[in-house]
């Protein structure tokens, strides 16, 4: 299975969108604070979906700045929150605008420098465990390349055996998280859960793959 641009077009178009949570990632609730973010700070989100994490950061006084490919996941993020966004076309990609929140909705890499300016985090949950290995260095050089200066990252990650699951979600091992961005930023692994322990929804889990963790990584600067 190739999971490209199509494959994740056609998945909003067939409601196949088990990656939806019901409520804000536990990790990211417990775990965002040791960014050590001021309030109001941006936070971009690539590949950011409809997700109630997104509630999340506005509720703790952030501002939200989110890439997504899908039109459909971007529309239902604003409607069903009540929200009437400003939404404008600016070359391929279509922007929407709200208090606290900007969307870019389009390819994730046609995001510029003046779209991220004053971007102070990276909160990433959805993206790695998204890209087949063939994309993550482009995806980990973008981000170098429209950030002016490296910035503190918060990244979600899960770990299993590969050949137990074709994914997505795709197991992205923190050793891998070090090789893309361990030239510029620190790597602290914050947590791991065992998410059949923990319970709850999770597709992973639904499949039957043994030994499913999720793991909370923080990303600091280095020198910072």
């Amino acid at each position: 299975m190739e999971i490209d641009l199509d494959f994740w077009r056609q998945a909003w178009a067939e409601g196949r969108t088990a990656f939806d949570q019901p409520r804000p990632n536990d990790l990211l609730v417990e775990h965002l604070p040791t960014l050590g973010l001021a309030p109001g700070s941006r936070v971009l989100v690539p590949l950011c979906g409809r997700s109630v994490d997104l509630d999340h950061l506005l509720a703790v006084g952030h501002e939200v700045v989110g890439t997504e490919l899908s039109e459909i996941a971007v529309d239902s993020f604003f409607a069903t929150r009540g929200l009437e966004p400003h939404v404008q076309q600016v070359g391929e990609r279509r922007v929407y605008e709200a208090p606290g929140i900007t969307i870019y909705q389009g390819d994730h890499f046609e995001l510029t420098p003046r779209d991220v300016e004053g971007v102070a985090a990276v909160y990433d949950r959805a993206s790695l465990v998204a890209l087949p290995e063939t994309l993550r260095d482009r995806y980990a050089e973008h981000l170098r390349s429209v950030l002016p200066a490296p910035v503190p990252m918060l990244v979600i990650t899960f770990e299993y055996d590969e050949g137990s699951f074709e994914g997505p979600p795709l197991s992205v091992p923190v050793e891998e998280v070090e090789r893309l961005f361990g030239a510029t930023h620190d790597v602290e692994v914050l947590e791991r859960v065992d998410l059949a322990a923990r319970g709850g929804s999770s597709r992973l889990v639904e499949a039957g793959v043994r030994g499913v963790e999720e793991v909370a990584t923080a990303l600091r600067p280095r020198g910072t």
